[in-house]
């Protein structure tokens, strides 16, 4: 991975409102990993210990996913990402090609697990709504074969890219060894290698790359607006309507942390700082949740104010 050998020419912007741009990142980002951290380690904490947001088992399970996928996103993307920039502050390049292609194998990966996790947390409130009185409780088995088929859905492309580094036909590109560039947007991030990647490979990198990100954000439009048309006609409970709360309010902001990211592909003579800022926009999503359960979850709320007393 380290030995592939690929050349990319690049400019970098130095221009002030760029400069600007760039430190609001690092911020940002900073931010964003304290509260993605600490957030989700109190879910984990609430749930595990205390049962504290009252769900049914298959949610509170996901939940929980959900909370842990964050921890792997600000520990192994986001926290790599600031060392590197908090270091050209410095004038130091804290990393090198073997550890930025390593990253890259998986830079997106936590992204698309969260995207299929909030899938199943709609599909799962979506059949709840539709059949009330059937017992839906979920088994262990059920549980754990949410976790797993997330796993295997996002290990796709992981391992499609190590084996393109692997091969030589994917590369990395190179702003990351420069200190002038303080962005997040391109470090780690990959093209191909024209001269040897090939038709078919082509393709299955589009596949892997697009398609897997862009369905379930589709099919989550889908769930959530069947999940309000629902709630305004079926459920009469104070409860299921809060729970229902929960699963839209999650879905909103996630897909709204993407929305900015999805408009780089759509709209190609964006400006070089929106392209910045929709990078560094994604990480919302990694510590929004644990809010939204304070906002909406009356016992989650309640545990948390009761260890606020002391």
């Amino acid at each position: 991975m380290a030995g592939t050998s690929c050349h990319y020419n690049f400019t970098f912007l130095t221009t002030p409102s760029f400069e600007v741009v760039n430190r609001v990142q690092i911020v940002w980002g900073t931010i964003s990993f304290i509260l993605g951290i600490t957030g989700n380690v109190f879910v984990l904490y609430a749930t595990i210990a205390h049962n504290a947001i009252k769900l049914d088992k298959m949610s509170v399970w996901i939940v929980k996913n959900l909370a842990v996928t964050d921890i792997f996103n600000c520990v192994l993307v986001l926290l790599p990402i600031l060392l590197l920039q908090y270091g050209k502050l410095s004038n130091t390049i804290l990393s090198n090609r073997t550890l930025v292609s390593i990253m890259a194998c998986y830079l997106y990966s936590f992204f698309l697990a969260n995207s299929y996790l909030v899938n199943f947390l709609s599909i799962n409130k979506l059949l709840r709504c539709m059949s009330p009185l059937r017992n839906l409780d979920s088994s262990s088995r059920q549980r754990l074969t949410v976790t797993m088929v997330t796993v295997f859905i996002c290990s796709l492309p992981t391992l499609w890219l190590a084996y393109g580094f692997l091969g030589g036909f994917l590369c990395v590109r190179e702003e990351w060894r420069s200190v002038d560039y303080l962005g997040a947007l391109k470090i780690a991030s990959t093209f191909p290698n024209d001269a040897i990647i090939g038709s078919v490979r082509k393709i299955i990198t589009y596949v892997l790359g697009s398609v897997l990100t862009i369905l379930p954000c589709i099919t989550l439009i889908i769930i959530n607006s069947a999940l309000i048309i629902l709630a305004v006609k079926k459920s009469n409970s104070g409860i299921n309507k809060r729970n229902m709360m929960i699963v839209v309010l999650v879905t909103s902001l996630f897909l709204s942390s993407l929305i900015p990211f999805f408009l780089l592909f759509i709209l190609k003579q964006l400006p070089q700082e929106y392209k910045e800022l929709s990078r560094s926009f994604l990480y919302l999503s990694t510590w929004t949740n644990p809010f939204i359960y304070f906002a909406v979850n009356p016992t989650f709320r309640k545990f948390i104010e009761d260890r606020l007393k002391f």
